[in-house]
């Protein structure tokens, strides 16, 4: 039984309470029924017909094989009769294929005597019978094309199969099986191993289960216990899964799920500044030889201590906590929009009566460590003043204002001119400071320690007051005889 299950699409289990069933006995004859009769089926033999092949040769007509031969065979059959050492001959030079079935009639099994077998020399089924069982029992799960549902992020639900045919039991030999699944468009495929036993070869000569990639052309053949625990097809066209057995050894098999995936790196092409890679639970970008991810995890940046998504700093680097780099700047300059270059951050402003706006380097952000920015002021007409209002302002806060401060002059020459420091936070808005003249210098000087938002103000331009003095600046604010 188990030589027929080996190789044909027919597997014997032991008999329970089913209705329809096979029974050997011993008996006085050697015979059996051809086919399927419904209900208890007897197959008999005798001290005749009490080799293995016999059996084999009779279980093949329970399941529906005809003895096999030319007419002569036919004819003695008919006749009951044994044939002669000349027929016998003439039978033996008749048989096309000798080896071709075991249904071929045995002279033994006429004569009593034991004789060469005029079929399989080797007492098995052989290609004749395993081609018509297989046209008779066809296994309609061997192969064919399938439609991967999307599956939950386990790879459980909703998850569809593909399996070895026969399993778990052994598989057949000599069997050609070959699956297309794909996907849906915007979709992926994901074939994940539940189980894989096959025969083992040096370059999986012999039973295999060959996995191609439609979309990249990748195939790559596995075979003994190897197979990757979880596959993601490179597009919605999905894997073409292809199984091979000889008529060697054979094994449990396989038995490999399948479900799709929402394609990320398809439906959001701008994901990723270089490459992308589907994974069974996210996607990921992916960047050439030589760079790396950026701190976004989409951009690629070159390798490096240094290295930028936009390009080489124009002055230097810092190296931050994460090991990537973050462009700075000398002394007068600040970080340009780009991220990389560097602008002058000391400015000549003519003031006239609609005034403008600025603010610290990077607000509403942090302000950069180790700057140095300076505005000077001149109102358009001499006789009007100059004037800034901080909506807001927050420094680093020291005692004399020695880390992190705004320096606020009042003259050109400042060696002779007094100023104002300021540091800290400042939350009594709004903070209006007036010159006297028709010039202004506001200077923020920022060290390596601690950085926070800074300050945003307005300026403008008016004609003094009769009664313009500097008795209301803040009270943090600290006037200097001399720096």
């Amino acid at each position: 039984m188990l030589l027929w299950s080996r190789k044909t699409p027919v597997v014997f289990v032991p008999h329970t309470t089913q209705e329809d069933f096979i029974r050997i006995t011993w008996g006085r004859r050697c015979c059996s029924v051809q086919g399927r009769q419904g209900g208890t089926q007897t197959i008999q033999l005798s001290k005749r017909c009490r080799h293995q092949v016999s059996l084999i040769h009779h279980l093949g007509h329970t399941l529906g094989l005809a003895v096999h031969g030319p007419e002569l065979e036919r004819t003695l059959l008919t006749q009951n009769r044994l044939p002669s050492q000349a027929e016998f001959q003439q039978l033996v030079q008749q048989q096309v294929s000798p080896t071709a079935s075991v249904m071929m009639l045995k002279y033994h099994s006429m004569s009593g005597k034991t004789q060469k077998s005029m079929g399989s020399s080797k007492y098995v089924p052989g290609d004749y019978d395993i081609m018509n069982l297989k046209q008779f029992y066809p296994d309609v799960r061997c192969g064919g094309r399938r439609s991967a549902r999307l599956g939950s992020s386990n790879g459980t639900g909703n998850a569809q199969e593909i399996k070895s045919p026969n399993y778990p039991a052994w598989y057949w030999a000599d069997v050609d099986c070959a699956w297309h699944i794909d996907s849906p468009s915007g979709q992926r495929v994901v074939l994940q191993r539940q189980y894989v036993s096959l025969e083992h070869s040096n370059d999986c000569q012999y039973d295999y289960v060959e996995v191609a990639d439609v979309g990249s052309g990748q195939v790559t053949k596995y075979c003994g216990q190897d197979f990757p625990q979880t596959l993601v097809s490179s597009s919605r066209f999905g894997f073409t899964v292809q199984f091979h057995s000889d008529s060697g050894e054979q094994e449990n098999g396989f038995l490999i799920f399948f479900h799709a995936i929402v394609d990320v790196c398809h439906t959001d092409k701008q994901r990723c500044s270089h490459g992308c890679e589907q994974r069974v639970d996210r996607a990921i970008c992916t960047c050439p030889a030589g760079q790396r991810l950026w701190r976004d995890n989409r951009t690629c940046v070159p390798n490096g201590r240094c290295g930028n998504p936009k390009g080489v700093c124009k002055h230097g680097c810092r190296v931050e906590a994460d090991g990537f780099g973050t462009c700075t700047c000398m002394l007068g300059f600040v970080i340009g929009d780009d991220g990389i270059s560097c602008k002058s951050c000391v400015q000549t402003i003519i003031v006239n009566g609609t005034g403008g706006r600025l603010a610290s380097p990077n607000y509403p952000n942090n302000y950069p460590p180790n700057t140095e920015c300076e505005w000077q002021f001149r109102s358009a007409d001499p006789r009007k003043q100059v004037a800034i209002n901080f909506d807001t302002f927050h420094l680093q806060d020291d005692e004399d204002c020695r880390k992190d401060s705004v320096d606020v002059f009042f003259q050109p020459d400042e060696r002779a001119a007094n100023y104002i420091s300021l540091c800290g936070l400042y939350v009594r808005q709004p903070m209006t400071i007036t010159s006297n003249t028709d010039f202004m210098k506001i200077r923020l000087r920022t060290d390596s320690s601690d950085q926070y938002q800074g300050f945003s103000f307005t300026y403008t331009s008016h004609l003094p007051p009769d009664d313009l003095s500097l008795q209301d600046l803040p009270q943090l604010a600290e006037t200097n005889s001399q720096r």
